[in-house]
């Protein structure tokens, strides 16, 4: 394979890369998260970004993947 082939190739894989992650949200399981009502890290009676960081993995295992 010569340089010219090499960088058609290259070039249809990020085309392809491109275009797919283009149209991600047509798979994605997006979930909307009122913070304040979420999860209280600082037991303040409030939620808050620091309670929405510790609770990711359990969005993760829900199967969310945009938040």
């Amino acid at each position: 394979m010569d340089t010219k082939q090499l960088l058609t190739a290259s070039t249809i894989a990020q085309s392809a890369a491109l275009k797919e992650s283009a149209t991600w949200y047509k798979d994605a399981i997006i979930y909307e998260v009122h913070v304040r009502a979420f999860f209280d890290s600082v037991t303040d009676g409030i939620g808050d970004f620091g309670g929405l960081t510790k609770k990711l993995g359990y969005l993760e295992d829900l199967g969310v993947t945009a938040i």
